[in-house]
């Protein structure tokens, strides 16, 4: 150090060739001792305040091989500047628990005791594991009854008859009754939700399988009619905006909270653009039209709402439709063409609500796209066989699609569920879902302020 603070002064200007030597021999040996307290002690972003983008990359290329591996990793050094890692699945076996129960016979009344299990031991020989699994398999991944027997064998050697697999989905239904109660009053707490229908069987009988649905919340309902009396029970207290096809069922919500679906609007118009003559050009007309709609819409969206030009070129683009329609009945009056155009105008108001309610889905794709796996499951599935297996189905997958829509584990909920069921406890675990539509309401009311500020 003292060397250091030596040559750090000032040095002395030399008389002579070799002072001159000695000072920079001097200066040089310094340098030296510099240069390795630098590389000791360089500054990063975890010894001071530099920023991470500051950092030498050498320096990164160092931390980041000598990062420290988590509990699942087995680390083996063969290159320090290259890491291969191999992702593997662990031999996986169930379980069993044996209870032994001591008895005996009464030598004077005769009377055999057994000893009773413990309050929270399954009566059956499913645990609450196997029998989420169960339940997930079907609701969720679609699979058939003996497509679960032919897993369950296959992937953990257990081997259980149709006939006791689809028995564990009994109580599983009832256990779910809470959730699904709960998921369906807060979909019918939505401002806006989207319905549908498509058709059910058990057995041959033909029944309907109905949804009300949100972005995030999924509700599913079995119901032997497609009526109004099927649509009054779906929709219950639901006061907000319905996004809907031109179903009759639906006509008891009122006008006002309506939205039709523009995409069925569409393939209806296509229909007669097929038809030969003045009818077939009427209705390529309307639905070049219709499509001009959409993209004024989505223009509209994309500027958030806030340009009055595609706002004004919506409204006239409703009269422009209105009066073709009025056109098309007159000149087809009698015809299936005119009575197309005819209803077309009775529900011509619940085409336009997106222009009140600036956000809305021009499209029921919503409900549609709940529908899609129970289709892809009635096809690959002999269907529900009672009435229990309607409403297991019904349940779980509002469970499961729901979980699905929120990125949540649907097998850890039903494990849960499953285990306080067995323990014949009340099923108390619901989903995150009270204050889902608070936040979406307020983002709404900040879009509407944006727009008209």
């Amino acid at each position: 150090m003292a060397r250091k603070q030596k040559f750090l002064e000032r040095p002395k200007h030399p008389n002579s060739l070799r002072e001159a030597c000695k000072i920079i021999d001097g200066l040089w040996t310094l340098v030296q001792d510099l240069r390795a307290t630098v590389e000791r002690l360089e500054v990063n972003s975890t010894n001071s305040s530099t920023p991470p983008s500051q950092d030498r990359l050498s320096g990164k290329a160092k931390r980041e091989n000598h990062r420290k591996p988590s509990d699942k990793e087995i680390v083996i050094d063969v290159d320090p500047k290259d890491r291969h890692q191999i992702f593997d699945l662990p031999q996986i076996t169930y379980s069993v628990t044996e209870h032994q129960r001591f008895g005996g016979t009464c030598p004077c009344c005769n009377r055999s005791v057994v000893a009773k299990l413990p309050k929270a031991t399954p009566s059956g020989q499913m645990g609450p594991g196997l029998i989420a699994w169960i339940a997930l398999l079907s609701g969720q991944f679609r699979m058939s009854t003996r497509n679960i027997q032919t897993f369950l064998e296959m992937q953990w050697d257990l081997q259980f008859s149709v006939g006791a697999i689809s028995e564990s989905q009994e109580p599983v239904a009832q256990w779910l009754e809470p959730l699904y109660d709960h998921i369906g009053d807060t979909v019918r707490k939505a401002p806006v939700a989207h319905a549908d229908e498509t058709t059910h069987f058990r057995g041959k009988a033909r029944l309907w399988l109905w949804v009300l649905c949100t972005p995030q919340l999924a509700f599913y309902m079995v119901h032997a009619s497609r009526g109004m009396k099927a649509a009054e029970q779906l929709l219950g207290f639901f006061a907000g905006i319905l996004v809907s096809d031109r179903h009759g069922a639906y006509g008891t919500h009122s006008s006002d909270q309506r939205q039709l679906c523009w995409a069925h609007i569409i393939r209806n118009l296509e229909r007669i653009a097929g038809y030969k003559g003045d009818a077939g050009e009427l209705g390529r007309w309307l639905v070049h039209f219709a499509r001009i709609i959409i993209q004024l819409e989505h223009r509209w969206r994309k500027s958030g709402y806030q340009s009055e030009h595609y706002r004004r070129r919506l409204l006239a683009a409703r009269e422009n439709l209105k009066t073709s329609l009025q056109q098309g009945a007159a000149r087809h009056d009698g015809k299936k063409t005119g009575r197309v155009c005819k209803e077309l105008l009775k529900v011509e108001p619940m085409l336009w609500r997106f222009m009140e309610s600036p956000g809305l889905d021009l499209t029921n794709n919503t409900a549609e796209r709940a529908l899609r796996p129970y289709v892809i499951w009635r096809k690959t599935s002999f269907f529900s066989q009672s009435e229990r297996g309607d409403l297991f189905r019904a349940r779980v997958m509002t469970v499961a699609e729901t979980c699905r829509r929120m990125d949540l584990c649907a097998y850890t909920l039903l494990r849960t569920v499953c285990e306080q069921g067995i323990r014949g406890e009340t099923v108390t675990i619901r989903l995150p879902i009270d204050q889902i539509h608070e936040i979406s309401a307020s983002h709404q009311l900040e879009k509407k302020a944006c727009r008209y500020s």
